[in-house]
């Protein structure tokens, strides 16, 4: 069974979004394995080095990466439809991949030597131009995970 790795930098502050996030967590597991990881998040304030911010989170994000394929989610990433994220997953698992990862970065996004990751390793990719809370990043990302998923099973969630 496919294994789901989910790396967060900071806490869900909000319960509803926590709600929603174990909707889909439930959700998954007919056709995935969830894990999920939290990192602390730097601590940011007035003068804060936010490059050296940055820096230590990715050390903690690469402590708890575990060599799976690696998706690094960031505003200035790749875009694609759903259709094609869908082909993606589908390839890896074919091709032998039974561990996905997904890093979603804090506030500040990710430390620019985490967002160098190319195929075959990875891929930096964004769900939009717009930014967003990484809290609803995690979100966004578990439903269209959900939606891929059903869609490579032959479900109809999809349309």
């Amino acid at each position: 069974m496919l294994t789901i790795h989910i790396i967060t930098v900071g806490r869900d502050k909000n319960r509803w979004v926590s709600e929603h996030i174990e909707h889909y967590d439930k959700l998954i597991k007919k056709y995935a394995r969830l894990e999920f990881t939290v990192v602390p998040e730097a601590k940011y304030a007035k003068g804060t080095d936010i490059s050296k911010a940055l820096i230590a989170e990715a050390e903690a994000i690469e402590a708890n990466l575990k060599g799976g394929y690696l998706f690094l989610l960031d505003v200035k990433g790749k875009t694609c439809p759903t259709e094609i994220f869908a082909r993606k997953i589908e390839k890896l698992q074919v091709d032998g991949h039974s561990l996905i990862e997904f890093v979603i970065g804090g506030p500040y996004g990710l430390a620019p030597a985490l967002k160098s990751i190319r195929e075959p390793k990875g891929l930096c990719f964004s769900f939009s131009a717009m930014t967003m809370s990484h809290q609803i990043t995690r979100l966004v990302l578990l439903e269209q995970l959900y939606r891929v998923l059903n869609l490579n099973a032959g479900g109809s969630y999809h349309k």
